[in-house]
């Protein structure tokens, strides 16, 4: 076996050996070189420049884009101005990707036959500023807290979340603090979800957002949502609402908010007083 090992790394060896040269001359003779690239479509020459600084060096050849352009999107009627050709590749086929995405909508109207999509039962109903973020909570799900709505700024906390008839539904989570009383209404907070190790419950994260009409009232405090899977039906989801105590960041709304690792959350931008 020692024997059949030392011969079968010796032909990998000699295998590789031979691939060398091959690509040396392939890399030596520019010619050679964008003929070859000019026969890929442009994203395939892009990951071939990745393994390759010959490649990449020869894909600086603004003919090659004009080609790739050419030849995939000449006919999609796009309009750029002041472009080279490389840019101009990147930007169709950035629209052209768009062109291929599709939205598939959840929920129907009232008196509307499903057609296609996924049902939805029930409804946050329309609101903008809300915020909302994803939990691995209940075999999946999506949080939805605040907004502003016909009626106010809301301080309500609805959760989507599949139903055992394999669809979606929506479910309302009472917020209230024995300490504290109900949550505070805003609209443009960020919330941001730290779970569990278990998995059965969730630490929702509160920060910012605007607790006034005319985007007045804008504070940087914090407050913690603690989300649960319920005990007891019908309930599905069970929240308890905190403040934090803890020096409060600088006023925004409307901002972002991604966790790092080690707990850590960069909130960024936003609108301010």
């Amino acid at each position: 076996s020692l024997r059949m090992a030392v011969s079968v790394q010796s032909r990998a060896s000699t295998t590789a050996e031979a691939a060398e040269p091959a690509v040396d001359r392939l890399t030596a003779d520019l010619d050679v070189l964008e003929n070859v690239l000019a026969a890929l479509r442009g994203v395939e020459a892009l990951r071939a420049a990745s393994t390759c600084s010959s490649f990449a060096s020869a894909l600086t050849a603004q003919h090659l884009w004009e080609g790739y352009y050419q030849r995939e999107f000449a006919h999609c009627g796009f309009e750029f101005s002041n472009t080279n050709p490389h840019e101009r590749y990147r930007l169709a086929h950035g629209r052209s990707t768009l062109r291929h995405a599709e939205w598939v909508r959840g929920g129907l109207a009232p008196g509307e036959e499903r057609s296609s999509g996924y049902a939805v039962s029930g409804s946050a109903g329309p609101r903008q500023g809300a915020t909302s973020c994803a939990l691995s909570l209940a075999g999946g799900c999506v949080a939805v807290y605040g907004g502003w709505t016909n009626v106010g700024i809301r301080r309500d906390l609805h959760i989507l979340s599949p139903t055992t008839e394999g669809e979606w539904g929506w479910s309302q989570v009472a917020l209230w603090s024995p300490r504290q009383g109900p949550a505070r209404a805003a609209y443009g907070p960020t919330i941001t979800a730290c779970e569990d190790a278990d998995g059965g419950s969730a630490r929702l994260l509160v920060v910012g957002g605007t607790t006034a009409g005319g985007y007045r009232g804008i504070t940087g405090s914090l407050h913690t949502i603690r989300l649960r899977e319920a005990d007891d039906p019908p309930a599905r989801f069970e929240a308890e609402w905190e403040s934090e105590a803890c020096h409060d960041g600088p006023p925004r709304a409307y901002h972002t908010c991604v966790l790092l690792a080690g707990g850590h959350a960069d909130h960024t931008g936003g609108h301010a007083d």
